[in-house]
């Protein structure tokens, strides 16, 4: 029983991410999840080995790949759209991420490897 309450948190925590990664927050999914914010920390340390921060960037990264991949937009746009608070900002996020530029990625249409 303890195991398929766990499965399900995890589940709303992937959902989160996967709908709210612009804007979401500790707050605010760990309102979603039921837990308090410590616990949700340790949940997230527990199954994903990593940090809220962490999980959020992977998420907008993830995101403006997908509208990289299928969109004409400008890299400032898509910035905005998944949550960063600059376009130069975004770009040295997903430089960081995924050893190549934005512009790149947009020439070669291979989804980075991490």
């Amino acid at each position: 029983m303890i195991y398929r309450r766990k499965k399900k948190k995890y589940l709303m925590i992937e959902r989160a991410f996967l709908s709210y990664y612009a804007d979401i927050t500790p707050e605010s999914l760990a309102d979603m999840v039921g837990l308090s914010i410590r616990q949700l920390q340790r949940l997230i340390k527990e199954h994903y080995h990593t940090t809220f921060q962490e999980l959020r960037m992977r998420a907008k990264l993830n995101a403006a790949c997908i509208l990289l991949r299928n969109t004409a937009d400008s890299t400032a746009f898509i910035a905005e759209k998944v949550g960063f608070s600059s376009a130069e900002y975004f770009c040295n996020c997903f430089k960081k991420e995924f050893h190549m530029t934005t512009s790149q990625y947009r020439r070669t249409g291979k989804t980075p490897i991490r």
